[in-house]
């Protein structure tokens, strides 16, 4: 369970890793407050799930789930640096939520196939 949990995370991060590349503070800050409500109201989605299955989790799980999502809140961190950068063309903001999704993904398909 905590497998699709993960998976459907990444998938957000990632798709608001891409979208922050849009909604820029400097141009359209209010867009940019929603993705980073919708943000944090996933991360916390996310722990809570993560409090309640920790019990339950086979060996091994959780330090799995950890390195996962770990390194994709610092990928996540890394996108947001990336506003500084300037606007970015289609490709690159496509790029970006797929790398950051791509940790937390990997670790929810490991889990579902155990």
């Amino acid at each position: 369970m905590l497998g699709s949990y993960c998976i459907a995370l990444g998938l957000l991060i990632g798709g608001l890793a891409a979208l922050l590349q849009i909604y820029r503070p400097d141009e359209k800050f209010a867009g940019f407050i929603v993705i980073m409500a919708l943000f944090a109201a996933a991360v916390l989605a996310m722990s809570l799930a993560y409090g309640k299955l920790y019990r339950s989790l086979p060996r091994g799980y959780s330090k799995m789930y950890l390195r996962g999502f770990m390194t994709s809140m610092v990928l996540y961190a890394v996108s947001v640096a990336l506003i500084g950068a300037g606007p970015l063309d289609w490709p690159a903001m496509a790029l970006i939520g797929v790398v950051v999704a791509a940790p937390l993904c990997a670790t929810g398909i490991a889990m579902v196939r155990r």
